[in-house]
């Protein structure tokens, strides 16, 4: 059975103690690529620019690789700084990949941020389009925390 994919996801910001949504960001099923469309005018929603050597304030459009660089992209699986740095640390994303996979989905950063949804760090938040089975999951702290013991057995057992 082929892992079930997030191709688009809802992206909203905590801002000045509101939520806003600040945009969609979109994988393409052929190519892989994934690329960012503002909602709106981004300085309505902050005074502060989110990401202001990447993300224009007023983009009219998608935002996609040409937007950014080579070393950008390959750090970042694809995605812009400012929602890689809501993916979880290298242990982190070893747990969350088990559990993806357990759940029938691909591993990939798209999945990984709708993983994390509203739960990850920062002012982020990420929501699957079109009522994915997942932005629904209850998760059982318990279960969470056997595969963390067994990704950590795994890492010391390889050392």
């Amino acid at each position: 059975m082929t892992p079930a994919r997030v191709d688009m996801l809802i992206v909203r910001a905590r801002v000045d103690g509101a939520t806003h949504r600040i945009g969609r960001i979109g994988r393409n099923p052929r190519t892989g690529k994934i690329a960012f469309e503002p909602s709106r005018d981004l300085s309505d929603i902050t005074a502060h620019t989110l990401s202001p050597f990447r993300i224009p304030e007023k983009s009219g459009g998608v935002l996609s690789a040409k937007h950014r660089d080579n070393a950008e992209m390959e750090a970042f699986g694809g995605l812009f700084g400012l929602f890689a740095d809501s993916l979880p640390d290298t242990f982190g994303m070893a747990v969350c990949r088990q559990r993806l996979k357990a759940a029938g989905y691909e591993t990939g950063v798209m999945e990984l941020l709708a993983y994390q949804g509203c739960g990850g760090r920062g002012a982020l938040s990420f929501e699957p389009v079109v009522g994915d089975e997942m932005s629904r999951e209850v998760v059982d702290i318990s279960d969470v925390y056997r595969v963390a013991l067994r990704v950590n057995d795994e890492a010391v057992g390889s050392k």
